[in-house]
């Protein structure tokens, strides 16, 4: 689950870029994707499952097919047994980051 981001500048792809430690790999990959998204993506990217109201448009409307690059974490030995949580390991650091 995630959010992918659209129309990006160079400009802006290399904040990302420069932001993300060596332990990562950026990589093409093929997610999936909602097409008819109605509320606002970062917050539907942040809950942990599908809401029962999602799945009857899910079944309608399916998901589409994407290309999008993604950073990949590549030190296994330094993850924990722990699902990344936004509300937990990103949103009270945002902050921090975007001072970066």
């Amino acid at each position: 689950r995630g959010a992918v981001l659209v129309d990006l500048t160079p400009e802006e792809a290399a904040i990302y870029d420069e932001f993300e430690d060596d332990e990562y790999d950026k990589r093409l990959i093929m997610p999936s994707v909602i097409p008819d998204l109605q509320e606002d993506p970062f917050e539907w990217a942040q809950r942990l499952s599908v809401q029962e109201e999602d799945v009857p448009r899910l079944k309608e409307n399916g998901l589409q097919p994407t290309s999008a690059w993604a950073y990949i974490w590549t030190e296994r030995s330094l993850l924990d047994d722990e699902v990344w949580r936004p509300s937990r390991d990103f949103v009270p650091y945002e902050d921090e980051y975007l001072q970066m």
